[in-house]
């Protein structure tokens, strides 16, 4: 109730609530704890206006039908690109899976490790996944991840393939979008 209470206070509309590691839903006492914990914060959280975006290491359809269990119009899922591709899933076919459910984005990539890429040097397929979202009509927040460092760490070449993705592939996908 306290993180609710304090993203709500920050002006902020979407509280991101990430079950992985300890808190991954990898088991059916897991998946029912998690799932009265939520039921517990619904009420607050519409009374808030704050939607509860689940990150979570659950495949698609599993992740779905969690969702569609609880019956808000206040909790939906934050997807994540890059957790995707390294837990061994397609956002190509995840994307349509979840749909209108999803109502926050982790734009990352993923190499070898989680998160371990700058944008377009993973095994993401940005500019498709980009297209996915455009198709089931996600017009929501687009959260840019990337690893660590100062511009120094960085080479030209990484710097000018993120400056294609922000100026070319984000403009065209969400022509007019605020990102």
């Amino acid at each position: 109730h306290d993180s609710l209470r304090l993203t709500a206070a920050l002006g902020a509309k979407t509280m991101l609530l990430c079950t992985y590691i300890k808190s991954a839903p990898d088991t059916p006492e897991k998946k029912s704890n998690l799932m009265k914990v939520i039921r517990d914060a619904q009420p607050l959280a519409g009374e808030l206006g704050v939607a509860i975006a689940l990150e979570s290491p659950l495949p698609a359809s599993e992740l779905a039908e969690f969702v569609d269990a609880l019956d808000s119009d206040v909790v939906g899922v934050y997807y994540d690109f890059g957790n995707a591709v390294y837990l061994g899933f397609d956002p190509l076919e995840e994307i349509p899976v979840l749909g209108s459910r999803i109502i926050s984005v982790h734009v990352k990539d993923s190499l070898n490790n989680l998160g371990d890429s700058h944008l377009g040097k993973g095994r993401v397929d940005l500019d498709a996944s980009m297209k996915a979202l455009a198709a089931i009509g996600y017009d929501g927040w687009l959260v840019i991840e990337t690893p660590g460092g100062d511009e120094a760490d960085r080479g030209a070449e990484d710097r000018a393939g993120e400056e294609t993705f922000h100026e070319g592939l984000l403009l065209d996908v969400f022509r007019g979008m605020v990102i």
